[in-house]
This record gives C-alpha cells, sequence and structure tokens, in this order.
C-alpha cells in the first residue's frame, strides 16, 4: 500500500510564499522597539510643526506687502507702503493782542485799539516720498499776511535724491541763512521771530544744493 505525500514542491513553494509574504507585510513599527518608535513620532511632529511655522511665515510676508501701513504721531498721520509715504500735518498759531490804554495816533479818530485774537499761522502741511529718489513737501498759508492777502503758498517744492551726500531741491523753499529762519515756526521759543531775522532772506523761487558729510558733523548748501 503506497501513502501520497502532501508536502509535493508546489505546495511547498505556496507554503514559503504565504509565509514571506505575511512577515513582509508586518508594520515596520512591531519591528523598532518603544523608544524607536517615540523617536519616529516625535521626528513625524517636529516636521509638521516646521511646515506649518513655514506657511505662516510666508502669509505674514505676503500680508506685510500687500497691508498699508497707518500710523499717528507728533509729526502727524503717515501713511506707509513699500517705501513710499504720505504725511499729513497742520500748524495752528494764534496771538492774544490786549492794550491797556487808547491811543489817538494808533487808534485813529475814535481812538480806541481792538483787543482780540488774531490767526497768526494757519500752515496745513503735505509731505512725502516718493521711493527713495524722491520727496516733496506742500505748505499753503491760510492766515494772510495782514494785508489783504486772505492765502498764499509758504513751501512748495520737490527733491531728488541724486546721491546720499546730495540733494537736489527744486521749487519755493527757505534760504539756508539765519538760525532762526532755518528753525519751523512750531519750534520756535516765542510766536514771532527775533528783529535780526528781517535782515535774512526768507523764501525764494529756485533750484538748491545741500547735503551733510562726517555724520552731519558738517553740511553745506550752494
Amino acid at each position: 500500500m503506497k501513502y501520497r505525500s502532501l508536502y509535493t514542491p508546489t505546495a511547498l513553494a505556496l507554503a514559503l510564499s504565504i509565509t514571506s509574504t505575511a512577515s513582509f507585510s508586518a508594520p515596520v513599527e512591531t519591528l523598532l522597539t518603544p523608544a524607536e518608535q517615540r523617536i519616529q513620532a516625535l521626528e513625524k511632529r517636529l516636521l509638521e510643526l516646521e511646515s506649518r511655522l513655514s506657511t505662516q511665515d510666508s502669509g505674514v510676508a505676503t500680508t506685510a506687502k500687500i497691508n498699508t501701513t497707518v500710523s499717528a504721531s507728533d509729526s502727524g498721520f503717515s501713511l506707509k507702503k513699500d517705501g513710499y509715504d504720505l504725511t499729513f500735518s497742520a500748524l495752528a498759531q494764534t496771538d492774544l493782542r490786549t492794550f491797556l490804554s487808547d491811543d489817538r495816533v494808533a487808534g485813529g479818530s475814535s481812538g480806541k485799539l481792538q483787543d482780540g485774537f488774531l490767526l497768526r499761522r494757519i500752515r496745513p502741511t503735505l509731505a512725502g516720498n516718493l521711493g527713495s529718489l524722491a520727496a516733496f513737501r506742500f505748505t499753503p498759508e491760510f492766515a494772510g499776511t495782514g494785508s489783504g492777502d486772505s492765502s498764499s503758498v509758504v513751501d512748495a517744492y520737490i527733491d531728488l535724491k541724486v546721491l546720499p551726500n546730495a540733494i537736489v531741491r527744486v521749487g519755493k523753499q527757505k534760504s539756508l541763512i539765519g538760525i532762526e529762519r532755518i528753525q519751523s515756526a512750531s519750534a520756535l521759543p516765542f510766536i514771532e521771530r527775533g528783529l535780526t531775522t528781517e535782515l535774512v532772506p526768507n523764501r525764494n523761487l529756485g533750484v538748491s544744493v545741500f547735503g551733510d558729510f562726517a555724520d552731519k558733523a558738517m553740511s553745506y548748501s550752494v
């Protein structure tokens, strides 16, 4: 009587294939120690955090490029965007004039001098920078000069920044002579300047070139 073996070459090959497939399809995590699995989980979480931070940084950079910065300070209200800025400010000064006695010579036939406030300066200013190469300033005067003029233009010029220490200014501008004349009216200790300021020029129409050297220790103007 002959017995036929159940383990034929085909059956053995099939069994080996199933065993190898099962062993290779097992998850890799089951082959790692608990410490190695924890390290792998931490590395995965670190990569996710780095990806999130990268996305947030790119979003902040894009927002910074698109949004316009609006600010308010002692210099006025300003708008800034991509190297361009626009500033609006205003100066208002009033003078109270009170006379203790009447003078018929100064007061005319009535002999009465009018007490009250005088609008000395009403000057809104619009200034800004057009990138790194140009700037401008426009300042009208609405207080009048007292001689019947209702308004005038105090400053109106444009600056061309041709060199780091050389700026070309074109328009109506101050002559850089006289310390009180150079100072802004808002920086004076009194509303009126000294009598010696009447001896120096005020504002002129023309072209000037000015700049400074040695960390602003030396300056020039032509």
